[in-house]
């Protein structure tokens, strides 16, 4: 059965879209089917899929309505594996109900004071929303951004952590390649970026909340290739999908 991930926290430039954008094609590049529904206004996912990336295709859909984004992801979800929702930067309506939909919610973090106090904030409106449909809805930071084991790391961890707030191992380094592929559109599937993505897929397999990888070793190439791209977000100037 199929999952809806949210991604969100209140802050914006936190790694939300950086998070999305190197994690669907790794996911896809694994063998899950994947969907990503673009929930932010302002609708950066969705233009950077449109316009720059390069790759095997998925479905993609800007809907930033609150209740369509939501329909849109349960929609996706039953033809998809993995269902990533990329939200809002701030507090808004789209962004609660994506996360009061979903089966889990990643929380970007990075190691300054003002992306852990709006970490526990987001994960505590998760609990909230949670309570309220009388059902769990586990939330995990994710430490994005990261550059080792500098006092600032260690300071972020201790706070997310003295707050309830539950880190996953993985992390998503400072790299360059993350930059890169905004304008490139070509995200990389080896090196540190891929294993790091690798990882955190892994690590939420371990944990319950992705399905198990699939063997797709059956599927042909040819159905592979032409995966579907959503008509919500055309492609532009007829570009061309390269092979992952």
């Amino acid at each position: 059965m199929g999952v809806i991930a949210a991604i969100g926290s209140s802050k914006g430039g936190a790694g939300k879209t950086s998070l999305c954008q190197v994690l669907a094609p790794n996911l896809l590049a694994r063998g899950w089917r994947v969907a990503v529904v673009d929930a932010d206004q302002n609708g950066t996912f969705s233009a950077w899929f449109r316009d720059a990336y390069e790759g095997s295709g998925f479905q993609c859909v800007h809907e930033p309505h609150e209740v369509r984004a939501v329909d849109e992801a349960q929609r996706l979800l039953a033809e998809s594996d993995i269902v990533l929702v990329d939200t809002a930067g701030f507090k808004n309506l789209t962004a609660s109900t994506a996360m009061a939909a979903a089966d889990v919610v990643l929380i970007p973090t990075m190691s300054d004071r003002g992306s852990v106090i709006e970490a526990i904030a987001t994960y505590q409106q998760v609990q909230g929303l949670a309570r309220a449909s009388r059902r769990s809805i586990p939330a995990y930071a994710v430490c994005t951004r990261w550059r080792g084991r500098g006092l600032a790391e260690k300071a972020a961890l201790e706070g997310l952590r003295s707050n309830g707030v539950p880190v996953l191992a993985s992390v998503l380094s400072d790299l360059a390649d993350l930059p890169k592929l905004t304008h490139s559109g070509r995200v990389p599937t080896t090196g540190k970026a891929a294993r790091e993505a690798d990882q955190l897929a892994d690590e939420m397999v371990q944990l319950g909340h992705f399905p198990p990888e699939p063997d797709r070793s059956g599927d042909s190439d040819e159905e592979e290739a032409s995966t579907p791209i959503s008509a919500s977000v055309p492609r532009a100037g007829g570009r061309k999908k390269a092979a992952a």
